[in-house]
């Protein structure tokens, strides 16, 4: 950091930017498990079973034990 230079903390953030950044994370999360879910949709209609499990298992769901 160069002399003189400022650095604003959490404290000092407005709380609208913390709502904003925080809203726009939720959408990105929201977005790729839509997509996501629309893949397995797409892999179950073309019978890939393999890679609709391979899929499940990223997700972190277990269908067999």
């Amino acid at each position: 950091m160069a002399v003189g230079e400022y650095e604003r903390t959490l404290e000092e953030t407005p709380t609208w930017a913390v709502a904003v950044v925080c809203f726009v994370l939720v959408l990105v999360s929201i977005f790729v498990e839509h997509i996501i879910h629309i893949i397995g949709k797409w892999l179950k209609n073309k019978h890939k079973r393999a890679l609709y499990e391979a899929l499940e298992k990223i997700k972190g769901g277990t269908d067999k034990p």
